[in-house]
């Protein structure tokens, strides 16, 4: 099994959708990919083996591959709307679990919430638009969107540590000690 950092990620689309929902709950089900959901209106739950995640507007929840799961709208909100996307983070072969040929390092967290100042929502948006949209090149569009949004997460998971130097920094910073 290959670790996948953060700067190698590729995603492969599956499926992307901005929309409100009628649906009230998806599962028990198991899905093969990771699952990006942005809550844009209403509160949802994520429910698994180890208990329940509340997610509120402008959080992201991320749904990990093979893992059994429920997702439902919380009861008392209307109109209901997010934005979810099905991608792999890299191509694999044929007929293979997702993780069985990557995992990515570090692991991404279940839940982030965005706060006012991220541009994240808007991409998912843009996302959407994309993949809706006939082009020859939709799906790398999408793709390219797709991977700011991992990009961009793993920046916010990652912000308390600094990022790495390069090695002309590094050479540079060892010249002036």
């Amino acid at each position: 099994m290959k670790a996948l950092r953060p700067q190698d990620i590729n995603p492969m689309i599956r499926m992307v959708n901005y929309s409100p929902t009628t649906v009230q709950q998806w599962g028990e089900r198991t899905i093969s990919d990771f699952e990006l959901i942005l809550a844009l209106n209403g509160e949802f739950e994520f429910e698994d083996r180890h208990g329940v995640i509340r997610q509120r507007p402008r959080d992201v929840l991320v749904i990990y591959p093979e893992e059994s799961h429920i997702f439902r709208v919380v009861a008392g909100f209307e109109k209901p709307f997010f934005s979810c996307v099905h991608c792999d983070m890299t191509a694999i072969p044929k007929n293979a679990v997702t993780l069985d040929c990557y995992r990515p390092d570090p692991w991404p967290r279940r839940l982030t919430s965005l706060g006012v100042n991220s541009e994240i929502p808007d991409l998912f948006r843009r996302a959407a638009e994309a993949f809706r949209k006939v082009s020859h090149f939709n799906m790398e569009i999408t793709s390219s969107i797709v991977r700011e949004i991992w990009l961009r997460l793993y920046d916010l998971w990652t912000s308390d540590a600094s990022p790495e130097m390069s090695a002309r920094a590094k050479a540079m910073v060892e010249y002036l000690d």
